[in-house]
């Protein structure tokens, strides 16, 4: 597929793509998953290009259940199958993947977890002015212990998500236009007596107009709406919708940056009338950039409504993070992340502090095998200390691909 004409269509598409899932990517709390960034080679068998890989890890956690008051310390162990299948031609591309990340802790079983998530995505360039992209997926996941709500056990879930984009505008034009939808409905497995007052349905809608203002750089005009339907009628009362105007600018100057930056404001009515809405200052940040081509730098972040699980009406997050992905000489790989959030309740005083730090290095004993060690610091500062946590994570790891 033409790499300059995709590249529109894929920077304009990037929150229709994430939409249905921000409601947890903007409040990742105490998960864990591998700090990893790898590329393993794929199988061609045309029309597809396979490529598997499987991720095992063994360590300990100091703090399995996000406790301020009583941790319990566990070695673990983590296994992370990947499997991907992609067809390709010049002007498409589809592909069908799976994920998984399975935990198993030594002193706290109740803790395990098997988070599943399977998908198939669709891009196409039509026309030298119309692009789609089509994504759909399943995820199987869990809220850690102690993350959201205080309670005995993780809370597990299950979230079929569906979304599209559609550009249309040719790279060179003055004008270029973007719609966007998502919809993700989202059902706990677990402990049903509290948890379905949080079942919910998401709906997202977007339009971006793009002006040309150089080359490679655009300015953004977005307007854009969320839509939170509970299922449960005690829930009623949360039913609420999100609106959000922005304006930024967006460029792909060269190789070696990429990016977006929007600014504007969000609102967040309530059905009931009851719950007061909330307004505020939007921003979103999507940045990458390559000094070389072994080195990679990537910041993303922003600040807007979530719903809350625990206490309030709801949230509002402020979430800022960076990662640094370096290939050094001799096989030897550095992945380092830095996530720092601030989380808002509405209705109640309480403010989080959030702040992860990750680390890892690896080596390439083959082409299609490698170990490393992985140190992760969770911590968690609350005006409610019963929310307060420390956390400390330490890794062994070994990836292998065919």
């Amino acid at each position: 597929m033409n790499k300059s004409v995709l590249s529109c269509l894929v920077l304009g598409a990037l929150s229709a793509m994430n939409a249905a899932h921000a409601v947890e990517v903007k409040r990742n709390v105490g998960g864990y998953a591998p700090v990893t960034h790898w590329d393993p080679a794929g199988i061609k068998a045309e029309p597809f290009v396979v490529t598997p890989w499987l991720g095992l890890a063994y360590g300990r956690d100091s703090n399995v259940g996000l406790s301020n008051t009583a941790p319990v310390s566990s070695s673990l162990v983590v296994v992370n199958p990947n499997l991907s299948v992609v067809a390709e031609g010049a002007m498409k591309r589809y592909s069908v993947y799976y994920t998984g990340n399975w935990a198993r802790y030594a002193s706290s079983s109740k803790d395990n977890f098997n988070d599943n998530k399977v998908g198939a995505e669709a891009e196409n360039e039509w026309t030298g002015r119309l692009n789609t992209r089509f994504k759909a997926d399943y995820v199987a996941g869990h809220d850690p212990r102690n993350a959201f709500r205080l309670g005995a056990a993780p809370e597990h879930w299950q979230m079929p998500s569906a979304q599209g984009a559609v550009h249309y505008g040719a790279p060179e034009a003055t004008g270029q236009l973007e719609f966007e939808a998502g919809m993700a409905s989202k059902r706990y497995t677990t402990n049903r007596a509290l948890t379905v007052a949080y079942d919910r349905d998401i709906r997202d809608m977007s339009g971006k107009f793009l002006y040309k203002l150089g080359a490679a750089t655009h300015a953004n005009f977005r307007l854009a709406e969320r839509r939170n339907d509970y299922q449960n009628p005690i829930s009623f009362g949360r039913n609420s919708t999100e609106q959000k105007i922005q304006a930024g600018v967006s460029w792909d100057a060269t190789s070696k940056t990429s990016g977006s930056v929007m600014v504007g404001s969000m609102s967040k009515k309530f059905d009931s009338g009851v719950v007061s809405q909330g307004r505020g200052f939007a921003w979103d940040v999507d940045m990458k950039w390559e000094p070389l081509t072994y080195s990679t730098v990537a910041v993303s972040g922003g600040r807007n409504f979530t719903e809350t699980m625990d206490v309030g009406n709801y949230i509002i997050v402020r979430d800022f993070g960076a990662a640094w992905n370096h290939n050094w000489a001799h096989g030897i790989e550095t992945a380092l992340t830095y996530s720092n959030a601030t989380d808002t309740f509405s209705g109640v005083n309480r403010v989080d502090q959030r702040n992860n730090v990750g680390a890892k290095v690896s080596y390439s004993m083959r082409r299609w095998l490698r170990g490393g060690v992985e140190l992760q610091r969770q911590n968690r500062n609350s005006t409610n200390a019963l929310y307060t946590y420390g956390r400390n994570i330490v890794m062994f790891t070994l990836e292998s691909s065919l």
